[in-house]
């Protein structure tokens, strides 16, 4: 077994991961970034099919989380910004999101009279500048304290199964207002030109410059622990195995597997039963061709009475290169009923289908289908729901878990991956002095 020293070795290359090589890499860290697959970047990948740029998953970012953090490592990808990123359809009327003035106006278009709307409106006002609901709520149960009306629950449903695959019933609703407050920090959104992957390959560039190390098909066997504390990994390559000599350990292979490689000899049973209570968020993505753009503008449409396809855009309007010459590219983002299993993925599907030709009746005329993908289970839209989050610390010392489900509440997705690896990798600086 061959033996390779690092400062901090980084199991499993995802956005959280990679993020974390890049700010300690730059810090002066040693590391090693090791990844079961043939790429980089996991669900913040993007592979050429067919001669279209297909992302693995991220496809929107946001300026003040991936641009922030590649600026601060020295590299740079391509980005363009979006304003408004998202725009609400609701009864065949378009609303740019991006202010509370706009928010006011479409609830009070579908409110029954001026007395709802006031009552809707100050309560969230109240949510949001004075108190947060608790998340022993759901957000459907915090909303019908004000309303029951079907037109402004279907508004509310559409954001929130947008922003993190849950339904009203399923999100809780502190965990949503402190989304919306966390939101407010992050106010320039868009497209990377090139794909999600641009990112993580200007991280891993990143990583490299500094001295640090990516290594792909390479799968983890275990995260070594000796007294309490992590000394490392065990880690094949190419057939050879290695052992990892690190002060620190990250983990972004997920909780679940990180246990597996830990051992739950290592860990207390209350962190196990809460690793257990994580569930991961499913979605269903859609990718159209087209001669022409089967929609206008850059901005994502919202569709509100959908009855699985929330989110659809063209991407290829303003990133040209995601699709071969002369054709162009329609991405939409679909929802099961419920993010807990079973999945009827089958009729999921069917229903997208259906949402897609009502809001674009001459789809069939113009569009092709290019390929419909479910992501669940351990290659989920999100690594877990909202609220329910771990710690960045395990109960090895030395031992760190980031990715989104280590992010702290109001934060999700991509950019709660990254401000994982923020929290951890100033964790390890304060600790640890590189070699």
């Amino acid at each position: 077994m061959k033996q390779y020293d690092c400062d901090v070795a980084i199991i499993g290359s995802g956005i959280g991961g990679l993020a974390a090589g890049a700010l300690l890499s730059n810090a002066g860290y040693r590391i090693l970034v090791v990844e079961k697959l043939p790429f980089a970047g996991g669900r913040c990948a993007t592979l050429d099919w067919n001669g279209y740029k297909v992302d693995t998953g991220v496809s929107l970012v946001v300026d003040e989380a991936h641009g922030d953090l590649c600026r601060e490592v020295g590299v740079e990808f391509e980005f363009r910004a979006v304003d408004p990123l998202l725009v609400c359809h609701h009864r065949g009327k378009d609303y740019p999101l991006g202010s509370p003035e706009v928010m006011a106006t479409m609830i009070g278009d579908v409110s029954r009279d001026e007395a709802e709307a006031i009552r809707v409106l100050q309560a969230l006002m109240r949510g949001v500048t004075w108190a947060e609901p608790s998340c022993s709520m759901s957000l459907y149960d915090w909303l019908k304290q004000y309303t029951d009306n079907s037109s402004i629950l279907a508004i509310f449903h559409s954001l929130v199964v947008t922003l993190s695959g849950l339904t009203l019933s399923e999100m809780p609703a502190g965990a949503y207002f402190r989304m919306i407050t966390e939101s407010t920090l992050m106010r320039t959104s868009g497209y990377p030109v090139h794909g999600g992957g641009s990112i993580s390959d200007a991280l891993v560039q990143a990583i490299k410059k500094e001295g640090g190390a990516v290594w792909t098909r390479c799968p983890a066997a275990q995260i070594k622990v000796s007294d309490g504390r992590t000394t490392g990994a065990l880690v094949s390559k190419l057939g050879e195995e290695y052992d990892i000599h690190a002060l620190a350990v990250m983990s972004n292979a997920g909780p679940k597997q990180t246990v597996e490689l830990v051992g739950q000899e290592h860990l207390s049973s209350g962190y196990v039963e809460d690793v257990g209570r994580i569930k991961s968020v499913p979605i269903i993505r859609l990718l159209a061709a087209s001669d022409r753009p089967l929609m206008e503008g850059l901005s994502a449409l919202v569709l509100c009475e959908a009855r699985r396809l929330f989110l659809v855009w063209c991407p290829s309007n303003g990133c040209p290169d995601v699709a071969p010459t002369g054709k162009h590219l329609l991405s939409g983002f679909a929802f099961p009923p419920s993010s807990v299993p079973p999945y009827d993925f089958e009729e999921d599907i069917k229903l997208a289908l259906q949402d897609l030709r009502d809001h674009l009746p001459d789809f069939d005329k113009y569009g092709d289908v290019l390929r419909v993908d479910t992501f669940h289970r351990d290659w989920a839209e999100f690594g877990t729901r909202a609220g329910y989050c771990l710690p960045i610390k395990t109960p090895v010392e030395g031992l760190y878990l980031v990715g989104d489900a280590s992010a702290p509440l109001g934060w999700w997705g991509s950019p709660g991956a990254i401000k994982s690896a923020r929290l951890a990798t100033e964790d390890v600086m304060q600790r640890y002095t590189a070699a």
